[in-house]
């Protein structure tokens, strides 16, 4: 016999339950927030727009049955506390048990699945950028690549003859020093050398008016906004004040000139919305699904049905 009277693991099993009820609204909450809250999944991405409204909505269907099946187990638990409940025979308790065995292995498996891949995920791109071979050469080199192709085109067309920038805008510019500019192959004299010509250094040019890269690409090629990598990065951009995966630009591509010289990446922003969009959900349902492993454990010394127990009469 697990315990003498009926009273105990009863007290334990609501109240278990009642941590479980709190974790399904937790879970519900979540859900609401991942649905409408801004993400990269709800911002606009073009072609890939279609696919982040489907995998969107169907996460959100996943953590809302998830949640509402927390709010059923938590409520059947808290019931054992109930009078009617308490005086009626042990069937309740067998069905309740046999119904949350499954369903607590199933919020672990899934919770402990979601919580891996949304942190390793993270993790990954971090190394990534420090060029681990673990994740992958061929991933560290695509990161690479975008930032090169990105970073230099924006490095080598804006405050040139092609965008010349409005001088008081392009002031933070104008104070670098030779040898950061020279790293872009851009210089603040006005004039080049015959070596720096060699290596393709420009000068920078603040004869015009342009403030912002996309407005004078867009001037010439309206279709660049609709790009979707100009998008995903007009997204992380407006929304985080970054620039590049790992390195740094020297002009952002969507933002205007006076929000200065970018000098923060998106690299963590990227670890922010994967986990900010799953981590949090994974750990909620593994919890859930660890507390409901206790309930299914107490909630079979209930059972039996006790000869005499003085709570019965209560």
């Amino acid at each position: 016999m697990c315990f003498p009277t009926r009273k105990l693991p009863s007290l334990i099993v609501s109240g278990l339950s009642a941590v479980v009820v709190i974790l399904g609204l937790i879970l519900l909450i979540m859900a609401i927030i991942f649905q409408t809250g801004e993400s990269v999944l709800t911002a606009d991405m073009g072609d890939l727009s279609d696919f982040a409204a489907l995998f969107r909505n169907g996460i959100f269907a996943v953590v809302l049955i998830f949640s509402l099946l927390a709010l059923a187990v938590g409520a059947f638990g808290v019931g054992f506390q109930c009078k009617p409940c308490r005086k009626s025979p042990c069937g309740f308790a067998v069905c309740y048990g046999i119904s949350i065995g499954l369903i607590w292995i199933v919020f672990i498996i899934v919770g402990s699945i979601v919580t891996a891949v949304s942190t390793v995920s993270s993790e990954n791109i971090g190394k990534m950028c420090d060029g681990d071979a673990s994740v992958g050469d061929g991933a560290a080199a695509y990161f690479s690549d975008i930032d090169g192709l990105l970073n230099n085109q924006t490095a080598n067309n804006m405050c040139s003859t092609i965008c010349p920038c409005d001088s008081a805008a392009a002031a933070p510019w104008m104070a670098l020093d030779e040898a950061t500019l020279n790293y872009w192959n851009r210089t603040k004299s006005p004039t080049t050398t015959a070596a720096q010509r060699a290596k393709d250094i420009t000068s920078l040019d603040v004869s015009g008016s342009v403030v912002n890269y996309l407005d004078c690409f867009a001037a010439v090629d309206e279709e660049i906004n609709d790009l979707t990598g100009v998008k995903i990065i007009r997204f992380f951009e407006g929304k985080y004040s970054c620039s590049g995966v790992c390195t740094t630009g020297l002009f952002f591509m969507s933002l205007d000139l006076s929000k200065g010289v970018p000098d923060e990446t998106c690299l963590a922003h990227i670890q922010t919305e994967i986990k900010g969009s799953m981590q949090y959900i994974g750990i909620t349902v593994l919890l859930s699904g660890v507390f409901m492993f206790f309930v299914w454990v107490f909630q079979y010394c209930l059972w039996k049905k006790f000869d005499s127990d003085p709570y019965e009469d209560i």
